[in-house]
């Protein structure tokens, strides 16, 4: 099971241990969610999104903001709010 937590980009993170309940803006199930929350959070102060897995309690990806409306993950892959009808219903 994966959660996604925004967390402060002010926090050097190496392990899910070292995410302090402070510097969490929020947590959530889905991806979109996730991506369209930091997005909204990102205009007053810049968060990461972490993707843990939670039955390892290990971080399996990690979405750095570019400072405009994307995330480039672990894997260099860049991740981007589609904002149609369809997406915004599914989450």
């Amino acid at each position: 099971m994966k959660s996604y937590i925004l967390v402060s980009s002010d926090i050097k993170i190496n392990s899910p241990d070292d995410i302090q309940v402070s510097s969490i803006y929020g947590i959530y199930q889905k991806r979109k969610k996730a991506i369209y929350e930091a997005i909204l959070a990102n205009k007053n102060k810049q968060y990461n999104i972490y993707e843990i897995d939670l039955i390892n309690n290990k971080i399996t990806n990690i979405f750095l903001f570019d400072g405009k409306d994307k995330f480039i993950d672990s894997n260099k892959n860049i991740h981007k709010l589609d904002l149609n009808l369809e997406s915004i219903m599914r989450f």
